[in-house]
């Protein structure tokens, strides 16, 4: 059971540097630095399944919450 709670601890850690990092850019390059965040955790292949990047206002800096709930449900069905 202690195994299985490191993990989940050390995935949670990896979440929220990967949520962390993105919020840490300014919203200019928003989409460029996500994708860059995303590619890094090499689930780059998983966000183009999931079209993650597309049909998305990713330009409109009130659509920045909103993108960011999206990424974050996506990082916790991803990283294992």
């Amino acid at each position: 059971m202690i195994n299985k709670e490191k993990i989940n601890k050390a995935r949670q850690l990896l979440i929220d540097s990967a949520l962390d990092e993105i919020c840490s850019d300014d919203f200019g390059n928003f989409y460029r630095h996500v994708y860059y965040v995303i590619a890094k955790l090499g689930l780059q292949h998983k966000a183009e399944e999931e079209d993650l990047f597309i049909g998305k206002d990713w330009s409109n800096p009130q659509c920045k919450e909103d993108l960011i709930k999206g990424l974050k449900e996506f990082l916790i069905r991803h990283i294992r």
